[in-house]
């Protein structure tokens, strides 16, 4: 009876290990994971795409300049026809240089059946006016060309909230549209009745992404900033040295110093710069007019 019991612990401790060991063992397929909005992992492909040209070698400098080169364009919220609004970088340049590092390794990784599925969190703002945003999706490589299809684009979050991870190629319900630059277009398919142009999908020639040739984004242009801001004068070899100043007080420490007029101001500023959206500016104003 004993022997009966200590080889019956011997078998569920033994089956509890091995089941332990392919819960916990590493997932070859994920590059990157950090919180729960940012992301690089390999997935499998949509299958109409077919094979792949992968596994591929991307500089990270290559995937930088590709990411400096895209453009989105956000339509006011009271543009009935969604023509009126405004054109933004897609990323800083801090996040480009944090995601290309993960997206080279994930494509020499990737396979011709699988493509690379990314999602970055970034704040937005100032203080306590700020939001948080996450753009994401998947790339591939298809016959030369590099495709980018998004299935988030500088979209608000929650830190609470849950981003379905959907096919961006079929799904996609978002106001925010790509902006083809020199070299780029939008992907057009077939359709049951007619042909379906992608505001979300871009794609731009593999051969073209060397970083000499990538269009490139004047330093001191922040993103969600209207595109096309002239580059700032340099400063005059006489001035002064800079002063670095001094660190700002939390966020609820500056709430509480400013002046509900200066808090209005502020965001005003934010909102005719481009930094928050229309939404969020009325969300935001009508909170400030509620405390006083």
């Amino acid at each position: 009876m004993i022997k009966r019991f200590f080889g019956l612990i011997l078998v569920l401790g033994l089956a509890f290990g091995l089941s332990g060991f392919s819960l916990f063992k590493k997932d070859e397929n994920l590059i990157l994971l950090k919180g729960n909005h940012t992301w690089v992992k390999l997935r499998k492909a949509d299958k109409d795409l077919g094979q792949l040209d992968h596994p591929i070698t991307f500089s990270e400098e290559q995937l930088e300049s590709a990411l400096a080169s895209i453009h989105y364009f956000r339509p006011s919220a009271f543009s009935l026809k969604k023509d009126k609004g405004k054109e933004f970088e897609l990323l800083a340049p801090d996040d480009r240089n944090f995601l290309a590092p993960h997206l080279s390794k994930a494509f020499e990784r990737a396979t011709a059946d699988k493509w690379v599925d990314f999602s970055l969190e970034y704040f937005r703002g100032q203080g306590f006016i700020g939001v948080y945003r996450v753009t994401g999706g998947v790339m591939f490589v298809k016959d030369g060309e590099l495709n980018i299809v998004f299935r988030e684009l500088a979209t608000g979050i929650a830190p609470d909230e849950t981003i379905k991870e959907l096919n961006p190629i079929r799904n996609y319900s978002s106001y925010v549209r790509l902006v083809p630059g020199e070299g780029q277009r939008l992907a057009v398919t077939e359709g049951r009745r007619k042909q379906i142009s992608h505001d979300n999908w871009i794609i731009m020639p593999v051969a073209k992404l060397a970083p000499e040739q990538a269009p490139s984004v004047p330093e001191g242009i922040s993103p969600e900033e209207p595109a096309g801001i002239a580059e700032p004068a340099e400063p005059s070899p006489e001035a002064p040295p800079a002063v670095s100043p001094a660190p700002a007080p939390p966020a609820g420490q500056q709430a509480e110093q400013k002046s509900a007029r200066d808090r209005m101001l502020e965001l005003r500023e934010l909102y005719d710069s481009g930094l928050i959206t229309e939404d969020e500016y009325q969300g935001k104003r009508k909170e400030i007019l509620g405390e006083i």
